[in-house]
């Protein structure tokens, strides 16, 4: 299936230099996953007591907290704790003051390499179900987190017409302007 989704000759390029047409597939089999990501991931190491990585939780805006073991030149992602697993392992549960966040981490998350593209992110990502990806080098170091705001965020920065554009959900939309 080709979607058409790039701007005209005469329109002003969202991200990109080219004003040809382009499929919004063969934009995600080009573009690498780790261009995408705009933050440092936040992280804490495996050992850490869950209060602190609870209090990372709730201070970063990403849901996710990576949990990470050091190694030669970098921090290799051991596990990975998000808001899913809050709600599902900690939220109305007694959790021991001495609990670990490697007790409740996911462990072993699935990670991609920086250089893989977005089509593969978003094939893991669906179907693992997985709303953030620990993003790693060849020798397996974290290099940051891809996460589903990061694509949202670059599929309406990118393609804005198509994003921004779109009638309301539901068969809903006005027949006439708001006020008259």
């Amino acid at each position: 299936m080709t979607i058409p989704t790039r701007l005209a000759a005469t329109e002003e390029p969202a991200m990109s230099n080219t004003t040809e047409l382009r499929p919004v597939e063969e934009v995600f089999r080009k573009e690498k996953a780790g261009h995408l990501c705009r933050a440092q991931p936040v992280t804490a190491l495996s050992e850490s007591p869950l209060e602190e990585v609870l209090g990372l939780l709730r201070g970063e805006s990403g849901g996710y907290v990576v949990l990470v073991k050091p190694r030669p030149g970098g921090l290799e992602p051991v596990g990975i704790f998000t808001e899913r697993d809050y709600l599902d392992k900690v939220a109305g549960r007694e959790i021991p003051k001495s609990a670990r966040a490697s007790d409740l981490m996911t462990p072993s998350p699935r990670t991609l390499r920086a250089d893989q593209t977005l089509d593969e992110a978003i094939e893991l990502m669906t179907r693992g179900g997985y709303r953030h990806i620990p993003l790693v080098d060849a020798a397996g170091r974290l290099t940051g987190v891809l996460s589903v705001r990061d694509i949202i965020r670059f599929l309406a920065e990118f393609f804005p017409t198509e994003v921004m554009n779109q009638p309301p959900s539901g068969g809903k939309a006005a027949d006439r302007r708001e006020g008259e």
